[in-house]
């Protein structure tokens, strides 16, 4: 058992003593851990109490999420109850697309890209429409550029993303 878990062990000691690069070698440097998507990330503002539907376009598939905000937090219908974000993944041809619903009273965010390791941030068009008690609220088509970063430092993974806002009247 202890020899099927060595590589893990390994790629664990290694990443948390440092950064390797594609062949294996030390970079000199350790990486932080920093936990991120790539994709758009959607900024919302502060939002009412209420039932809300969140319906996001992206590359020919729609999707919409019920979900209801209070003071007592936020519940999403049968999306994903067990995880502290309201998340959906759905297929797209030959990719996975992720929609994550991170939107809370005070603020709070949306993000769609695609959940397959290729790095190559989301879709190119993504529409997002927000419902508040059975009317809109806001929506927005979005274009986004990706730009590519390293958040856990030089050599240590590409992050690719493109951030804007949706303006709630």
């Amino acid at each position: 058992m202890l020899t099927r878990m060595l590589p893990a062990l390994l790629a664990v000691a290694a990443s948390s003593a440092g950064c390797l690069d594609d062949d294996g070698d030390f970079l000199g440097h350790s990486c932080t851990l920093i936990g991120y998507y790539d994709g758009l990330t959607v900024q919302v503002d502060s939002l009412p109490e209420g039932n809300y539907q969140l319906i996001v376009a992206a590359d020919g598939t729609t999707t919409t999420m019920s979900f209801e905000l209070s003071q007592n937090g936020r519940s999403c219908e049968a999306i994903n109850p067990d995880s502290y974000s309201c998340r959906v993944s759905l297929r797209v041809g030959d990719r996975t697309l992720l929609i994550v619903n991170d939107l809370w009273l005070t603020n709070g965010q949306v993000v769609v890209l695609y959940d397959d390791g290729r790095g190559d941030g989301g879709p190119a068009e993504i529409k997002v429409r927000l419902d508040h008690e059975g009317a809109l609220l806001a929506a927005q088509t979005y274009h986004p550029v990706y730009q590519a970063s390293e958040p856990n430092g030089p050599g240590c993974g590409t992050r690719m993303s493109a951030e804007e806002s949706l303006v709630v009247p």
